[in-house]
Formats: C-alpha cells, structure tokens, sequence
C-alpha cells in the first residue's frame, strides 16, 4: 500500500504520532502532491524568515538590547546607539518594557556609542531646551531626541514658541533627531 516507501527507515525515537501522520499523507497523497507541499512549505519558511529579519532591523527611534547584555540602547537617527539608565528608561517610558527589541550581539556592534541617558537628561516630550555653552542652541525634545530648529526664527515662528526654555547642562545626553524648519 504504501509503494517504495520505507517507513522503517524513521529513527526510533520518531515519536509514534508522527509515524502514523507520515503513513496518513503518503497513503492519500501523490508523489507530485507531496512535491507541491514541500515547495509550498519551503516557500512559507523562507518568507517569514525574512520578514522576521526585516522587523528586527532597528530604526531611529527604536530600543534595543542583546540577550546576553541587559544594557538598553536607543537607536538615533544617524543609527547611533545610546545607552539608557533602568532609571531614566523608567522615567521615559513607565514599566513598559515590551518596547525593547532584541538584537544579536554582532548586530549592536553595527551602532556607535555616543554616550548615556540617566534620570538627568529626562525632560519630558515636547519641552524646549537650551544647553550652558558658549554656542547656545535651541532644541525640541521629542521621544528622547533632541531636534535643533534651524535658526532662531524658525524657532520663533514655530508653535512652541511660547513654550517655556529650559536652560540645561552639558551632561544632560540626548541624541540628535532631524532639524525642524
């Protein structure tokens, strides 16, 4: 009944469900069916293989972590990687730690350090600060970024003009998002 196939030849430790679903297929099915399914099957894996490694690829934005490291990074716009205090991630983003994304170990490698965000460089999203240097600059805080107007007067044209300024110290770390026009 079941031709040239040979189902003695299935290790023993093949579970006997299994063994009983594989005479279950090649009893019903063809061999140009079975061929079919296996290009199906091999087909499915390959997609979602790659879908699963596209959605792991980080973008600006994103938190990332490996499994054998517990440090935090936050992923910037020039693809840098910043490393978050357990503190200022409870700060920023509460308890939910689902938005962390594992990375393998050679892939966080990819990222430049550029440094930490602790409790200090914590301002909510939205605020306008201003860094105590020679050089000031005017930026907009927006989901751990910090994004420089372009000069003084697309800031006072903009809607966060009435806004408070928060002078802030040169150790408060944020990393760099895109300039606001």
């Amino acid at each position: 009944m079941l031709g040239s196939w040979n189902l003695s030849a299935l290790a023993p430790d093949t579970p006997l469900c299994y063994a009983w679903l594989l005479t279950l297929i090649l009893n019903f099915m063809s061999r140009s069916k079975l061929f079919i399914l296996s290009l199906g099957i091999c087909a499915g894996t390959i997609f979602f293989a790659q879908s699963a490694h596209a959605a792991s690829t980080p973008k600006p934005g994103d938190l990332i972590k490996t499994k054998t490291n517990a440090t935090v990074f936050l992923v910037d716009d020039s693809l840098n990687r910043t490393a978050l205090t357990r503190e200022a991630y409870v700060v920023r983003y509460g308890n939910n730690w689902s938005l962390i994304k594992v990375v393998v170990d050679s892939q966080i490698g990819a990222y430049d350090y550029t440094g930490a965000i602790n409790t200090t460089s914590s301002h909510a999203s939205g605020s306008v600060i201003i860094y105590r240097t020679d050089k000031p600059e005017i930026y907009l805080l927006e989901n751990g970024f910090k994004r420089p107007f372009v000069s003084w007067d697309a800031y006072l044209h903009s809607a966060y003009a009435n806004q408070p300024i928060n002078w802030v110290g040169t150790y408060e770390v944020y990393p760099t998002g895109s300039v606001i026009k």
